[in-house]
């Protein structure tokens, strides 16, 4: 159902499911859940961590762990082809801030993955046409920034202009965190994303944003900032199309001390006793939006 939180509820899993090629359980009950309650599904399947390290092995071909793994390719575009198939879901989403393969992996296994990704774009609306379906890229890495992060990447932003709408995607999906490399939100240049539409006039999708209700070494945060991103984040973005934009989480993560960089994230606390200033802003960009 419509909330004053919005409508969408995410879902980023592995695509590996109970076996080698089936259908994630947790996508399954997420359709199944969405069609009980109402709420506008967006499905994911990653394919590879943060840090870029797939997980693409197969039993014909245990050691190689990349997009040449013949029997990995089929069985990754049967299962997202049978997802469609079976759920028509609106968003589907193949791998997550992918650009970071593209940093850690050779231009040929890019390439490859790139011909994947054709493939079952073609395979995906074929059996459900009215399904959007993108992949993801992380904006601040694409941008070369990152500082608080340790990162120091070439800048990628050529990336978005691979894409070819109708070919590999209807909508050019971003995570976006500027405190990993701005102090505050005001320090955000007022052109900051004016690169996305520079390469791409379709759909724009943030699948994930977000920043910090207090500092979490070496990450800076603050209440007043999170709640000023809000408001900031769609100023900065007016000129895109978008399609949704999701805030990474309603409620901090139970396990946050383990990932700094999204600890108190939330615009409410764990327990959701602490509501932060950003929860009212975010409702009411929410209210202006839907």
């Amino acid at each position: 159902s419509v909330t004053s939180w919005g409508q969408v509820i995410a879902f980023h899993m592995s695509w590996r499911g109970a076996a080698s090629g089936a259908i994630p359980d947790t996508a399954r009950s997420a359709m199944l859940a969405a069609q009980t309650y109402g709420f506008f599904p967006a499905i994911g399947f990653g394919w590879a961590d943060g840090s870029g390290v797939p997980d693409l092995t197969s039993s014909s071909d245990p050691f190689n762990n990349s997009w040449s793994n013949l029997e990995t390719r089929v069985l990754f575009k049967s299962m997202v082809e049978q997802f469609a198939r079976e759920f028509h879901p609106p968003v589907l989403f193949l791998g997550n801030e992918t650009n970071v393969y593209y940093l850690s992996h050779s231009p040929a296994e890019w390439n490859n993955w790139m011909s994947e990704l054709a493939a079952c774009y073609a395979a995906i609306k074929a059996a459900s046409p009215g399904t959007v379906v993108h992949t993801v890229f992380q904006y601040e890495r694409l941008k070369g920034l990152g500082a608080s992060a340790g990162w120091s990447d070439p800048e990628q932003l050529h990336l978005i202009s691979e894409l070819t709408p109708g070919v590999h995607a209807d909508a050019l999906g971003l995570t976006s965190y500027p405190f990993l490399e701005f102090a505050t939100p005001t320090a955000i240049p007022t052109d900051y994303y004016d690169a996305v539409g520079a390469r791409w006039s379709e759909l724009v999708i943030f699948t994930e944003i977000g920043w910090l209700a207090a500092p979490s070494p070496p990450y800076p945060g603050s209440e007043s900032d999170q709640a000023a991103f809000v408001d900031l984040f769609f100023d900065r973005t007016q000129s895109l199309t978008l399609g949704y934009v999701a805030w990474l989480f309603l409620h901090d993560w139970d396990q946050e001390a383990l990932i700094p960089s999204i600890a108190g994230v939330g615009l409410r606390s764990n327990s959701g006793l602490t509501v932060r200033t950003s929860d009212m802003a975010w409702r009411a960009a929410v209210s202006l939006r839907e």
